[in-house]
């Protein structure tokens, strides 16, 4: 069995996503991260923000910036 360590320091609100949606499924990080990614492009920030319940004072921008950072780093590349 392959183990992947995922650095998620400085994107608090990614890693809880992560570990929450994993408790509900049974789908690896890789495929918790990219089913995160699909939401997420589909519904925009603020809706996607709201219905994970992850809006920081009233506004979905503060989760957005962690996860577009995070994403860019986990794919290596500048997707957002």
């Amino acid at each position: 069995m392959c183990t992947v360590s995922i650095n998620f320091q400085g994107y608090e609100l990614v890693e809880k996503l992560v570990k929450t949606r994993m408790e509900d499924g049974d789908l690896s990080v890789h495929e918790t991260i990219l089913e995160i990614q699909t939401d997420f492009d589909r519904m925009g920030p603020y809706h996607f923000a709201k219905c994970e319940g992850l809006l920081v004072n009233g506004s979905g921008e503060e989760f957005a910036v962690q996860f577009m950072s995070f994403f860019n780093d986990y794919n290596g590349s500048q997707v957002y």
